[in-house]
């Protein structure tokens, strides 16, 4: 039987073969409803197999002018370049689960940017080019995904017998049968044939399918038969996707060696969180759910890959025994690897629904390739559906959502024209349907961990992400998939062999393939801390994630134990306004602790010397003046005291009661000092020493400590303010809490306001008041006689004379002379 024939026999057979295929597949309009949806369309395959008669010759047209969407063999086929719809998979499912930017976890740079990688339809010097790239790129996953600061990769990949390498170990023997460069099937068949040369395994271009089948390459064929009849891929195809075959519509596999694979490494990941949560290097675990999902996507890859190949070299087999066929040059034909119903073309075995002459023989191979492409588009499909349930990711919060309604959409390059099938993917019930949320995997781990209270941060956490929404990660590798496939059916009609896989998605594809779960500029969300010292999560800003204002270390300042009413850490939500100056930036929330640590308090009774009055809580921060018979302290405004910690029973006035931590008073008082006190040399001072905490008006709670000291022999007692010391590692936005970067000189480091404002009191007598910045506001502390008063001044302004508070006992007047150079 001749080979070549005229365009006009050509069209006459398709047409004809055409006919045949409705009746002879039993497809209907609409894929089948047990099909598993994923990233390749059923009704986009059923139209690449069965192109309507005006389609036949604009295509035909389009493949004649080297434009359009080229055929799979055409030269080889004989006639059957329009009517054969072979398909590459890789530029559809490939990037639907991965970065389609940036360096890690790059799907684009994986999948290759030669001529063998082009959209969807190749020739089949093209397809060997693919198929060889395929199996270099598997061999290089490590170096393509960097994978080698991967942690979570290395220990499956480490084979120190663990539960999660011995499922590795399986998992990558199964790939290897198909993949592997000394044993696997590719290499063993395209070397055999002499499609690949033996010793440098790169493309043979002199070699087609018609040479393969020539007198003068009998031996080439023979060798090439010989292997084909020892494999069987089927299974090993349905191992490393998770399914199983069913009447040749495929369904999850929970016992398959990739689902196997996906659960060791879950439950390994889990077990690394919590002993990263433990550590005190202050690792921010965040970081290891984005490495375990890049561990994930690679696992995809690998088997995306390897299916690809099985599925392009049953794909060949179908098509050389067909051309054997036509050309009548061998008597022996190959045999089938995949054991898959219909799938399978050997003109010996055509049904009996089908003619046993030319344009029957023609339509029952078309059929068959069309058959092998559906299943291996399920398999692909469910393979998709199988790695969502492992990917680990925060819900979509706000303006997001999963694209559940999208419709799959070819392009009709006849028509110029978009079909819309009907196909859609349900997101929400796929997407880590197998584990659990991120915020919830890393509550979980922190509360597992030896490093922190993790009940009391738990509780914390979620009592301040209350009418808040927080979280902490979401997986930027999930895309809609029918808005980019869109994209992808246009973008092969019009650039066709000529076009590539890294051009489309570099060049056109921002708009269509952009991730579901972004922020609202399009950045991952994946920045987030959560650490042993620190914890940033996001919020929702406008409907979209943002990431919260950075307060470094606002867990490790933080009391994990509960205080009276006053909870473990009691985290909360600050939120700097307009008129208070502060760190912060305006209407960013803060996480901060409200409950701060208190653990630097001097010991109960501690006994001073003269000298040590200063450094009682934090040296340096303490004041230089003193009020003669100070009993009272307040704050201006009357904002409430809350006592966190004390060292003496006797703080109350006499035989006042003492007081209780956790609780709020208006006031404190201390009392004459040699009441309930030990005795003391002269000379020799006892102080009643208080961590307190004030909210200031803009919700911030500062943390604080007072001192009334009484020396022997001398008259009157002691007081001061100063800073609690766990505030001095907090910086917000990178910005101390605490302010001393102006300190005026002999200030004794009270902070840049200590020599800039001072008070007068109603006798007439200049107090030099002590004064520091926490927050970015001022606060000064004076007195006048008998009574210490701390004034929050947030204005900072360049001179002021306001009465600031009428206490009872007189009048106190402040006289600002400089301002701040941060107001």
């Amino acid at each position: 039987m001749k080979q070549n024939y005229p365009i006009k026999v050509i069209i006459t057979v398709v047409i004809s073969s055409l006919s045949l295929i409705g009746c002879s597949n039993g497809a209907s309009n609409t894929p089948q409803p047990t099909y598993p949806q994923g990233p390749i369309s059923y009704k986009s395959i059923q139209q690449l197999f069965t192109p309507q008669q005006e389609k036949q010759i604009k295509q035909r047209s389009l493949l004649l002018s080297g434009s359009g969407c080229g055929a799979v063999m055409a030269q080889d086929a004989a006639g059957l370049a329009i009517a054969s719809g072979f398909i590459s998979l890789i530029p559809y499912a490939g990037p639907a689960l991965a970065a389609v930017t940036g360096a890690t976890g790059d799907s684009i740079g994986l999948m290759g940017t030669t001529a063998g990688n082009n959209c969807i339809i190749e020739e089949f010097a093209n397809m060997q080019a693919q198929l060889n790239t395929q199996a270099q790129e598997i061999n290089q996953i490590v170096k393509n995904l960097n994978l080698s600061t991967n942690e979570i990769w290395n220990q499956m990949t480490s084979n120190d017998g663990t539960t999660l390498s011995i499922a590795n170990n399986l998992y990558s023997q199964t790939i290897n049968t198909i993949s592997s460069q000394e044993n696997g099937a590719i290499y063993q068949a395209m070397t055999k044939a002499g499609f690949w040369n033996p010793d440098t395994y790169q493309v043979n271009s002199q070699m087609t399918i018609n040479n393969l089948l020539s007198e003068s390459n009998t031996s080439n064929y023979s060798s090439f038969a010989n292997y084909i009849n020892t494999i069987d891929i089927n299974s090993s195809v349905q191992q490393i996707s998770g399914t199983q075959l069913n009447n040749l519509q495929a369904s999850k596999n929970n016992n398959s060696e990739y689902i196997n694979m996906l659960s060791a490494l879950y439950n390994a990941f889990e077990t690394q969180l919590v002993s990263q949560a433990s550590s005190e290097s202050n690792n921010n675990i965040v970081i290891q759910i984005d490495q375990y999902n890049q561990t994930v996507m690679a696992l995809y890859q690998q088997s995306l890959y390897t299916m690809q190949q099985a599925y392009t070299l049953s794909y060949l087999i179908n098509n050389i025994n067909y051309t054997n066929y036509r050309s009548q040059a061998q008597s022996t034909y190959l045999s089938d690897i995949s054991y898959l119903k219909g799938a399978y073309y050997n003109p010996t075995d055509i049904p009996s629904n089908y003619l046993n002459n030319e344009s029957g023989q023609s339509a029952y191979y078309n059929y068959t390739q069309e058959t092998l492409t559906n299943v291996y588009a399920q398999l692909v499909n469910q393979l998709y559906l199988n790695t969502l349930n492992y990917i680990i990711t925060d819900s979509p919060v706000g303006n997001q959502s999963y694209p559940d309604n999208h419709s799959f959409i070819y392009f009709d390059p006849t028509t110029e024209s978009n079909i819309t099938t009907g196909e859609k993917i349900s997101y929400s019930s796929a997407v880590g349907s197998s584990v659990t949320s991120a915020t919830n995997v890393l509550y979980t781990a922190m509360q597992n961990s030896n490093a922190t209270f993790g009940p009391n941060l738990i509780s914390a956490l979620e009592s301040a992400a209350h009418g808040q929404s927080t979280l902490y990660y979401q997986y930027s590798g999930i895309h809609n998939v029918a808005q980019c496939s869109a994209a992808l059916s246009k973008y092969n009609a019009i650039y066709g062999s000529s076009g590539t896989i890294a051009d489309f998605y570099q060049n056109y594809a921002e708009s269509s393939c952009e991730p579901v779960l972004a922020s609202k500029n399009g950045a991952p969300v994946e920045s987030s801390i959560m650490s042993w010292s620190t914890i940033q999560p996001y919020y929702i800003d406008n409907g979209y994630p943002s990431l919260m204002g950075s307060v470094i270390n606002n867990i490790s300042a933080c009391n994990g134990n509960s205080v009276g009413q006053i909870a473990g850490y009691n985290l909360y939500n600050y939120v700097p306004q307009n008129n208070i100056p502060s760190l912060g930036q305006i209407g960013v929330p803060y996480l901060m602790c409200g409950n701060w640590s208190t653990g630097q308090l001097p010991s109960n009774q501690q006994i001073i010397t003269e000298l040590s009055i200063a450094g009682i809580y934090y040296p340096g921060f303490w004041p230089t003046s003193y009020w003669e018979d100070g009993t009272y302290f307040s704050f201006t405004e009357y904002m409430p005291i809350t006592v966190m910690n004390f060292n003496m029973r006797n703080w109350n006035y006499e035989n006042a009661s003492n007081l209780t931590i956790g609780s709020v008073y208006t006031s404190l008082f201390a009392g004459w000092m040699n009441y309930n006190y030990p005795s003391v040399s002269k000379g020799t001072g006892v102080s009643n020493i208080a961590a307190i905490q004030v909210t200031f008006p803009d919700g911030f709670i500062a943390p604080l400590g007072f001192v009334n000291t009484n020396i022997s022999g001398w008259s009157g007692n002691y007081a001061g303010i100063s800073i609690n010391p766990n505030i001095l590692n907090v910086t917000v936005d990178g910005n101390q809490l605490l302010d001393t970067s102006n300190v005026v000189a002999n200030s004794n480091q009270w902070g840049p306001a200590a020599n800039s404002f001072y008070a007068i009191n109603n006798d007439g007598i200049i107090l030099h008041p002590t004064a520091f910045r926490i927050n970015n506001n001022t606060l000064m502390a004076n007195g006048d006689g008998n009574n210490m008063i701390a004034i929050l001044n947030p204005t900072n302004p360049v001179s002021c004379s306001t009465q600031i508070a009428d206490n009872g006992f007189g009048i106190v007047y402040f006289f600002c002379d400089v301002t701040h150079p941060n107001s």
